[in-house]
């Protein structure tokens, strides 16, 4: 059982003793500080106990564990609507649900209003048991969630308070942005990405769940897989990374899930509707909705960076990799010494400038060093048509003065010419002797401004390394990245 949130009864549960009695209470100190332990440990707790509000909130205050809970629901009211209605407004489900209580009566009650869920007699010494193993079984967690569920009790109150007549009509008022990070962008958040696709039940659309330490290499293989996280945020606060979607060879979509924090938000409507996943996933309840209330802030704007500032996630940069979809699995076999920006697909650096798509065609402005993988330059594509060899020159010269007048660090890494003949692209003019031709143009250039230059010939050490002239396997990036390491480092 994964559990994520714990409901306490107060009398004779979290103390002995009833408090609108004015009997004198003894706290139990195991239990208040699990309860402190289970936050930290990304375990939520909240109150659904039979006692005057002010009175039991004054009490919690005074013990000091007021703010260890979130959505109390403090009242006279029968508990089995009431721990229903807090689960709902958590968007928890009752499997992931304990429930503490000392009344046998409220615990049957409980489970009859809420199927699925675990109920606890606070009187049995088992319950302390269960609860060291609950510990014990989460100490590995270091996230407290506590924020991210003050989010959502202020969202609600507002909801309720305001006059709108709809949810839509709510969620307009919301300013809702998300960003889409994409293939191995995604690297640095692969431990999120890994807990979400394990975890998540209500919005995991396609319920398949990876072993342990596997989403890097799934992320990595970018030939295959093509890979988007979802941050969230809005005028309530900062949800980070609440989604996760992925398409392999433009056949299926394998995962596609998002937090419960986002339920209820169109989150999923929209990206269903915007890549057009009814291809992959027949999911009728996502056509019907038309979600225009989300927008779509791109990467690179400050609004994002801001973001990642607040979650701890902006990294300081002098590193910039520049080789298109294959940045970050350079970036990734890179020393955690460096900081690294890196080029993706559309916003990615040629030489031509001409390429589809917005062209970044400067480094990053903190980066101290440049890894330039020079191989998409050789494809027809990126030059609008097939250019000459002056040209090509002129190119390489115009970025490498450029370069070296901002004292950068350089390094070149160019494409093989000792692969057969099959490996080649003539059909989009990557030829045996174009490739010849222009890395022997690099290498003098390189020369000039002392520049470093490695060549994939000296890292594919089988024909299997080579999938073609442009792209490699991953082991040839493993012995790359030792590579740089080496002369970064020094």
């Amino acid at each position: 059982m994964k559990v994520k949130l714990i409901i306490w009864d107060l009398d004779d549960t979290l103390w002995s003793g009833t408090l609108a009695e004015g009997d004198k209470l003894e706290l139990s100190e195991f239990r208040s500080n699990a309860i402190k332990k289970l936050n930290n440990h990304g375990i939520v707790n909240s109150i659904c106990s039979k006692n005057d509000f002010e009175t039991a909130e004054a009490k919690l205050r005074e013990l000091d564990l007021w703010e260890e809970f979130v959505f109390p629901r403090i009242e006279f009211s029968p508990k089995g609507a009431i721990v229903r209605w807090i689960l709902e407004a958590m968007q928890l489900r009752a499997e992931n649900t304990i429930f503490i209580d000392d009344n046998p009566m409220n615990l049957n009650e409980v489970k009859h209003f809420v199927p699925g869920i675990t109920v606890f007699d606070a009187t049995s010494d088992q319950t302390d048991v269960e609860l060291r193993k609950i510990l014990e079984e989460n100490s590995h967690v270091t996230k407290n969630r506590i924020e991210e569920y003050r989010i959502l009790e202020k969202k609600l109150e507002d909801k309720d308070s305001s006059k709108v007549e709809s949810n839509e009509e709510f969620l307009r008022t919301c300013k809702i942005k998300i960003t889409l990070v994409r293939r191995a962008e995604n690297l640095p958040h692969a431990e999120r990405i890994e807990e979400l696709i394990n975890r998540t039940n209500q919005l995991n659309f396609t319920k398949n769940r990876i072993q342990k330490d596997s989403i890097s290499n799934y992320i990595l293989d970018v030939n295959t897989n093509d890979t988007y996280s979802v941050f969230v945020w809005d005028r309530y606060g900062i949800y980070g990374l609440a989604g996760f979607f992925s398409i392999e060879k433009n056949t299926s979509c394998p995962h596609f899930l998002f937090s419960c924090r986002t339920m209820n938000m169109g989150i999923e409507q929209f990206i269903y509707q915007q890549f057009k996943l009814e291809r992959f996933l027949n999911l009728p309840e996502l056509k019907e909705m038309k979600v225009d209330w989300i927008e779509v802030v791109d990467k690179s704007d400050v609004r994002f960076m801001e973001v990642l500032d607040k979650m701890g996630k902006l990294e300081t940069v002098n590193t910039h990799v520049m080789a298109n979809c294959q940045s970050g699995i350079i970036s990734h076999y890179l020393s955690s010494d460096f900081g690294t920006h890196i080029d993706n697909w559309p916003k990615i650096f040629t030489l031509s400038g001409e390429s589809k798509g917005a062209v970044q065609q400067s480094p990053h402005p903190d980066s101290k060093n440049i890894v330039y993988g020079a191989f998409n330059d050789y494809n027809d594509t990126y030059w609008g048509e097939p250019p000459s060899s002056d040209k090509v020159k002129l190119c390489i010269e115009d970025a490498f003065s450029s370069w070296h007048s901002l004292n950068l660090n350089v390094i070149i890494i160019l494409p093989p010419e000792k692969i057969s003949d099959d490996k080649f692209r003539i059909d989009l003019g990557v030829s045996r002797n174009r490739v010849k031709e222009w890395n022997k143009y690099f290498s003098e250039s390189s020369s000039k401004y002392g520049f470093k230059i490695l060549c994939i010939d000296d890292f594919a050490l089988s024909e299997g390394d080579i999938i073609d002239v442009r792209h490699y396997s991953r082991t040839v990036f493993e012995r790359i990245g030792l590579k740089l390491n080496q002369i970064l480092l020094r």
